[in-house]
């Protein structure tokens, strides 16, 4: 939301606070401040010029050659091709090296041979908003040579605040004097009332309007006549027998230029005067407002819900197809609007239009968010409703329109509405002590009392209670828990002010040891080398679970194992990588929900045994890092399955045919043992590697071999790895890495042979 400084001067006239305060103050206890600017600050260079002569180009019919006073004791030669220039005219002037708003530097032109020392400009070449064709004509009270920014009226401040995230807050920030009541309440400056008319003493309007949905609370329609004048042409065109009788227009209402001016400033485009007063009123106010032609609308108003495939055409000409739930608001011959986000064309106003029909209305907000959304017509209109308008604003918005137009001096011929006005107050109740506990400082009761009055919250407090009954005015939709009362208390009271703490006592944090076991495993086998996924806990193998509604029609059943998923993602990566070593941890769905990890490796320049064989070291590797026993681990072969068993009690499989294990955490949790952990003193002496490799047939496992060199190694060898494994003439080669160390000296080469000697001689196959 964007707010002049100068609007905020004009609702708040004892403002003496710097736009900048304004915008640190919004921010440290209100909205988020984006930041605060001059959006003309670009056209400081351009100035006010004086056409003092105008000659024709003698190379072109379509240029002059003009010069130009501007306040130097030189005048400016510049060659111009506009049509509408005169002498004595006050123009904007660009002179050589000022940057124009679209990057446009000016220099020193050769036009047809003559030169040119600058420029002047239109309205559309300085980024404004202004009607009409050729150069743009300043007023007559321009001060020669002075910066068009002040010659117009644009030297103006702007505070742009954040209020996407404020959720119902919004509404209220997303009005210009929502804004200025927040700003007039921090400084304890007075408001100055929106002027307005009591339109419910005004004449019926004979309309009648019919609701007929749910998704409309509230509808009011307001009829304005006198927009335009005219007057009967007595000179009659005729032709052939014809008579063409001629009204010619003769005065079209005009807006207070402080509201063209804010319109100008905030970068809204300038159309009809009933237009630009609904987008005022819509930015004033927040609510946002509809203006019809009243001969374009015929018979009564019928607000109702859309069939699926109706087409009406928009405002920017282009046609809508709406949907079965959309809110449409129609005549009794057509569609006119489509309710809250954008009017039809074939009641739109023109230049031709004498009287309007004004609509303020109170539309669902879900119902808006989807339409606009679907749609993609994010107006402002629409993301004002969105965010939940309370229905108050209605007539806020009919009064001020009213009072403006009656002192343009239109005349209001009517008024009608239908619906509910008002909206039910929520309270909460809760007593001061709370509120001091909560926040963690002693704020006195009168502190708080002054706190929200200040925020015009009802306060009540039955007679020898300490409970007090706090109600929100209408426009703070977003109250309506304890805990949003006692922040708008901290907030006012001053969050800088409060004290930090920092006395309170060491808290642990009981983990679930299952959950806990998964943080664990989860971190050691990705020290592991291993990539986690997560994968949809969808499967198309049948199971006892099926979904009512399943997300993928394919995969309707929910999964009892990772094994499935854990395939497809393997399948699925392998054309773009020659190693995969994933895993996924996550709940499957049986009786008791159990948690498990999937593990899955494979080696484009492996068999799918090697890998079987590296899992299965891997899996031991990181249970061990756990500091888990491993020694019960042991494994029964099953077809193409292995059962990894524990105690004997079943915790997992592995599937050989693609090297995949699952293991279910929630067992093994409940049966694992873990070893204690011993410490010693750093070694003295240094360790000595040795690598061996073992010649075995294809159906031992390295898990066997690794079991056979711990039975006969002695106790100076402490570290048995698997190194690498590869098959040759049907026998797997298996390589070890072991690692010795004598804790009371240094081993000698020979000692060292010695003991893979004896693992050679006896571990033969």
């Amino acid at each position: 939301m964007k707010i002049p400084y100068s609007t905020l001067q004009h609702y708040i006239p004892e403002l003496d606070i710097t736009p900048e305060q304004i915008g640190e103050l919004l921010s440290l206890k209100s909205y988020e401040v984006e930041s605060v600017y001059n959006p003309q600050v670009q056209l400081k260079s351009i100035i006010v010029g004086i056409i003092t002569d105008i000659q024709p180009h003698p190379n072109a019919d379509k240029l002059q050659i003009t010069q130009v006073s501007v306040g130097q004791p030189t005048q400016l030669t510049i060659v111009c091709g506009a049509k509408n220039i005169a002498i004595g005219q006050k123009v904007p002037i660009a002179p050589v090296g000022a940057t124009l708003p679209n990057g446009l530097v000016i220099q020193v032109a050769n036009l047809r041979g003559q030169e040119s020392f600058g420029m002047i400009c239109s309205a559309k070449e300085l980024g404004l908003d202004f009607q009409g064709d050729g150069v743009l004509v300043l007023p007559s009270n321009a001060q020669e040579g002075d910066s068009i920014v002040h010659a117009l009226g644009l030297d103006e401040i702007i505070i742009e605040i954040d209020n996407k995230g404020l959720g119902t807050r919004a509404s209220d920030s997303s009005s210009l004097y929502g804004v200025a009541r927040e700003v007039a309440m921090l400084i304890d400056k007075p408001l100055k009332n929106l002027e307005s008319v009591d339109i419910s003493s005004h004449t019926k309007l004979h309309t009648d309007i019919h609701i007929k949905t749910d998704k409309c609370s509230y509808y009011s329609l307001m009829k304005i006549s006198g927009l335009s004048q005219y007057r009967f042409d007595s000179n009659v065109l005729s032709k052939g027998g014809y008579r063409v009788d001629l009204y010619v227009q003769t005065e079209k209402f005009t807006l207070d230029p402080r509201i063209i001016h804010t319109l100008r400033t905030l970068g809204v485009s300038i159309h009809h005067p009933a237009v630009d007063l609904g987008n005022y009123i819509m930015l004033e106010t927040g609510q946002p407002v509809h203006i019809f032609d009243t001969e374009k609308v015929k018979g009564g108003i019928t607000v109702r819900e859309a069939e699926d495939g109706e087409i009406m055409i928009g405002l920017n000409g282009e046609e809508i197809t709406l949907e079965k739930g959309d809110i449409v608001i129609c005549d009794t011959e057509k569609i006119i609007a489509l309710a809250g986000i954008i009017g039809s064309k074939d009641s739109a106003v023109d230049d031709g239009t004498t009287s309007i029909l004004v609509e303020s209305a109170h539309f669902d907000a879900l119902q808006i968010r989807k339409t606009a959304r679907r749609l993609k017509l994010l107006t402002d209109s629409a993301k004002r409703f969105e965010k939940l308008l309370p229905v108050e604003l209605v007539d806020i918005a009919m009064q001020r329109i009213a009072y403006i137009t009656q002192e343009s001096g239109l005349k209001i011929e009517g008024h009608t509405h239908k619906g509910h006005h008002a909206q039910t107050q929520q309270s909460v109740s809760m007593t001061f002590d709370y509120i001091r506990k909560y926040i963690g400082v002693n704020i006195s009761d009168e502190t708080i009392t002054h706190i929200l009055k200040k925020l015009d919250i009802s306060t009540h407090k039955s007679f020898g209670s300490e409970v007090y009954k706090l109600t929100a005015p209408y426009w703070r939709l977003d109250l309506t828990t304890p805990e949003e009362y006692i922040e708008e208390v901290a907030r006012l009271y001053g969050y800088d002010i409060i004290p930090a703490k920092i006395d309170f006592g060491i808290l642990s944090v009981n983990h679930h040891p299952v959950f806990q076991l998964k943080r664990s495993i989860t971190q050691a086998m990705v020290a592991r080398g291993y990539t986690e996924i997560i994968t949809y806990p969808y499967t198309k193998t049948e199971t006892d679970i099926q979904m009512v509604n399943p997300v993928d029609a394919s995969k309707p059943y929910l999964r009892t194992s990772l094994i499935e998923s854990m395939s497809e993602a393997i399948v699925s990566n392998q054309p773009y990588q020659e190693k995969l070593a994933l895993f996924e941890v996550s709940h499957i769905f049986n009786e008791t929900q159990d948690m498990h990890i999937g593990i899955g490796y494979w080696d484009k320049y492996i068999s799918a045994k090697n890998a079987v064989n590296i899992l299965y070291q891997d899996i031991l590797s990181v249970l061990s890092q756990l500091s888990i026993n491993i020694v019960p681990i042991s494994y029964q072969v099953d077809n193409l399955q292995i059962q990894l068993m524990y105690q004997d009690t079943s915790i997992g499989i592995i599937d050989t045919s693609q090297a995949i294990a699952e293991i279910n955490l929630t067992q093994l949790q409940s049966i694992c043992q873990y070893t204690q952990e011993v410490y010693r003193s750093i070694p003295r002496y240094p360790s000595v590697k040795r690598d061996i490799t073992i010649k075995a047939p294809i159906s031992i496992s390295a898990q066997e071999v690794y079991q056979k060199i711990q039975q006969l190694v002695s106790p100076r060898c402490e570290y048995i790895g698997l190194k690498d494994t590869f098959s040759e003439n049907n026998l797997m080669h298996y390589t070890f890495r072991l690692e010795f160390r004598d804790m009371d000296k240094s081993l000698t080469d020979d000692e060292v042979n010695q003991e893979i000697h004896q693992i050679e001689t006896q571990l033969v196959y």
